[in-house]
């Protein structure tokens, strides 16, 4: 699984782009700078090069958060090492108040940076990694053995009374961070035999969250793998144990290739097709606990996208209105079984090896109607042809639908996935802006033109 923090494309390296209008933030134009935010590091004794954005949260006239990723020379190795912060800006009475609970709060000590520095030009507080203000999780990270404790607890394959857990192999890197929200990382060790000394090579994947969501996605994932023992076709992470306290759920490391490296290749149509497979089975579970969302649920979540977009680009209210209301008319009201919807389901979240296919992160699944995971598949193959880096995205929209449809059994009415499909594009909208692209509002104008052809 290849190991980035950022989403592709990676964002733009120019520091001047556009922003959206605002009065109350007056710190936006300096936080979504990763120049500027380097100068403030600079004025805090912290010497660090380079620098983008790979992430990008945006309340407007609330708060406004940016991640950075910087180089710095590391004095003890000589060689070079990325390293991570990120800056949240608030309104100036949050600022402060903020600012004076950072001061009383304990944080993780890092080598070469203050754990947390004050930004009052943008009144904002700049926070070194692994410091944040509501994963607490993170202070795993502080040593080692902390992690390798965990690992014990949660590892029942590897009890201590029979096997060692290497601390000084025990390799961790970060694989996605959303400040504030989640982390995910990958780590890896030697396990050791007390007796024969066989060795093994342990590999897991871990996250840390931010809100009290983690156990539910435990609960899930106990239950998908309860449900698919005997399954041939599909396959998700063992989820090996959750630490509430922490909030870090650890699982499986998964084998197999990203489906995007197979979209471009020879091998696109059978990808597609175990794929498919894969999520109609997914689709005949039934989990009770599971929440119910119906096309009024994702229509609510729609109305605040609606509201962002009209905040981030104004001059395009009329297009952004239009659009939505489109989606509101055009609401389906077929009935459904409910079914175990996966709820983020796209490229990203599928690995294919030669025997499974397996699928990631559980953390938006629900029970609801199985086209919204077949449009939402659908939107992010037509994302990609919108930013160029897939030639034939209808072609492949299309085989997928059809495959989907063969291997579930159903009939799928083209206005209905259209409408799914319309949805999960009108919400990626925001994703240009997100990963703070150059031309961001131009890419989001081209993306919500997308939605309105599919809704005519």
């Amino acid at each position: 699984m290849k190991s980035e923090i950022y989403s592709s494309p990676p964002p733009s390296p120019v520091s001047k782009i556009p922003l959206p209008p605002e009065e109350v933030l007056t710190g936006l134009p300096l936080v979504m700078d990763a120049a500027k935010a380097r100068e403030a590091l600079g004025d805090s004794g912290v010497e660090v090069e380079g620098g983008r954005i790979f992430y990008v949260r945006y309340k407007p006239k609330t708060s406004c958060l940016a991640a950075y990723e910087f180089e710095r020379k590391n004095p003890e190795t000589g060689g070079r090492e990325l390293v991570v912060f990120y800056a949240k800006g608030m309104t100036t009475n949050g600022y402060f108040l903020a600012a004076t609970k950072a001061e009383n709060h304990r944080w993780v000590d890092v080598p070469y940076a203050p754990s947390v520095m004050r930004w009052d030009a943008a009144a904002a507080l700049l926070f070194v990694f692994p410091n944040d203000a509501l994963l607490d999780g993170l202070r795993i990270l502080e040593e080692p053995k902390k992690l390798q404790r965990f690992l014990y607890e949660n590892l029942a394959a590897y009890p201590p009374d029979q096997w060692r857990l290497s601390d000084k192999r025990l390799e961790t890197e970060l694989v996605r961070y959303k400040p504030e929200r989640r982390a995910v990382f990958r780590s890896e060790t030697k396990a050791i035999h007390h007796q024969t000394e066989e060795k093994r090579k342990v590999e897991v994947f871990w996250r840390v969250y931010g809100e009290r969501q983690g156990e539910e996605v435990f609960r899930r994932m106990q239950f998908l793998k309860r449900s698919l023992s005997k399954e041939t076709l599909l396959t998700t992470p063992t989820p090996y144990g959750y630490e509430p306290e922490r909030q870090i759920l650890l699982m499986e490391a998964l084998d197999g290739k990203p489906l995007l490296e197979l979209l471009v290749t020879a091998a696109t149509s059978q990808a597609l097709e175990r794929t498919a497979a894969a999520l109609a089975r997914l689709h005949q579970v039934f989990d009770e606990k599971l929440s119910v969302w119906r096309p009024a649920d994702f229509l609510t979540e729609a109305n605040e996208t609606k509201k962002m977009l009209a905040a981030l680009l104004p001059e395009q209210t009329s297009l952004i209105e239009k659009v939505y209301v489109k989606l509101e008319e055009q609401t389906p009201d077929s009935q459904f079984a409910a079914a175990f919807v996966h709820g983020d389901f796209y490229y990203g979240q599928v690995l294919i090896d030669g025997e499974k296919v397996g699928f990631l992160d559980f953390d938006r699944s629900h029970a609801g109607n199985p086209l919204a995971d077949v449009g939402n598949f659908a939107a992010h193959l037509r994302l990609l042809e919108l930013e160029g880096r897939l030639q034939n995205g209808l072609e492949l929209t299309q085989r997928w639908a059809e495959a989907y449809a063969d291997w579930a059994k159903a009939e799928i009415k083209p206005k209905e996935l259209d409408w799914w499909t319309a949805l999960s594009l009108f919400f990626l909208a925001v994703s240009p802006f997100r990963r703070l692209e150059a031309e961001w509002p131009k890419k989001t104008k081209e993306i919500l033109r997308a939605v309105e052809e599919l809704l005519c």
